[in-house]
């Protein structure tokens, strides 16, 4: 499955899993912000559904990154190997499920952050940043080089999603590129909204979702060729910063305010949910229809096990802007945020 946002340059400055960061204020070109995210499902969802009346005990765990600037994307294939990325070209990547982080070469990113991540497997993966960065690897992150996005050198792609080591996707602004070749060559698709989309995510080679800017919410069952706007429901003002999909039907996205919206027919209709907070939420995670974390502002994290009815407040042990959050089917999970902040926690959240 995959994930993960996008946001170009902006005239004016937004919060964004990818987000204006308070602890670490990204310029972008013309100093805009920048958005992330990445992923997964919802169950049933109603607006009525309770608010979170309960603290999770889950403990989530810091990591030692060996970075002071912010990492925005993080994912991972198995307990034990991931990878995150950040300002100043950052890779980073784990072997020992974060015991140990290392940094990985990726070559001439002149400066520009790198602000989505996605793997195939644990070989083919690509990731995103400054300038229509578009960089991949087919060794596990050993070497990685440039691919021809065929995006101007201004353009900033906060998001990429792949299905399998062929198919991909990424965000500019309004449009979506794609890829049926591994990135070999890219395509450019419009949304056919104006709105700025900022993260992205599929279920497979067809079926995907991209948020944004006031509530917008696309999809396509066509592989990107062709996208469709569909009612996010969310009150004016709004924008969407993470979406996330366990499979084609069950999905949700987050955003400013402690926006939660979750869907269970493929966003046919999107249900309102109560987050229990009023912190912007930029990551959205999600292992099955049932378990998701959620982060966000001032080290925010909330969690469900019931597909969003109930939420729980968990305590993150930072006051950093959590700006990504993955999970694996075991409800293991890894969070990036402000001044190279990774917090963990294994063995299915165990206390």
């Amino acid at each position: 499955m995959v994930q993960f946002a996008t946001r170009a340059a902006r005239s004016t400055a937004r919060l964004g899993r990818h987000g204006l960061i308070r602890s670490t204020i990204v310029l972008v070109v013309l100093a805009l912000p920048m958005l992330f995210g990445a992923c997964s499902s919802g169950k049933t969802v109603t607006a009525s559904s309770a608010p979170p009346s309960q603290t999770s005990s889950v403990s989530w765990k810091p990591q030692k990154s060996g970075l002071k600037g912010a990492l925005y994307a993080v994912t991972c294939i198995s307990n034990r190997i991931c990878w995150a990325v950040g300002a100043d070209g950052t890779i980073l990547a784990t072997s020992d499920g974060g015991t140990t982080w290392k940094t990985q070469s990726t070559g001439k990113t002149n400066g520009h952050g790198l602000y989505g991540i996605a793997f195939a497997d644990s070989s083919h993966g690509w990731a995103v940043g400054g300038g229509g960065i578009i960089l991949a690897t087919a060794d596990g992150g050993v070497t990685w080089k440039a691919q021809k996005s065929g995006l101007p050198a201004y353009v900033t792609i906060y998001g990429v999603a792949f299905a399998d080591s062929r198919h991909g996707w990424a965000l500019d602004n309004n449009n979506v590129v794609s890829t049926n070749d591994g990135g070999v060559t890219w395509q450019v698709h419009t949304s056919g909204i104006t709105s700025y989309l900022s993260s992205i995510a599929f279920t497979d080679a067809v079926h995907g979702w991209a948020v944004g800017n006031d509530g917008a919410i696309v999809s396509t069952a066509d592989g990107g060729a062709t996208w469709k706007s569909q009612k996010s429901g969310v009150p004016a003002g709004v924008n969407l910063y993470g979406v996330s999909f366990s499979d084609p039907n069950d999905g949700w996205a987050v955003g400013n305010g402690g926006t939660i919206v979750a869907t269970t027919d493929g966003g046919a209709t999107w249900k309102l949910q109560k987050s229990g907070t009023k912190q912007d939420i930029i990551g959205v995670s999600f292992a099955t229809a049932s378990k998701g974390w959620a982060v966000g502002g001032d080290g925010t994290i909330v969690g469900t096990e019931d597909g969003g009815v109930t939420w729980k407040l968990s305590t993150s042990g930072s006051s950093e802007y959590l700006n990504a959050v993955t999970l694996n089917k075991a409800n293991d999970g890894w969070i990036v945020g402000g001044h190279g902040t990774i917090l963990a926690h294994t063995n299915g959240g165990a206390r």
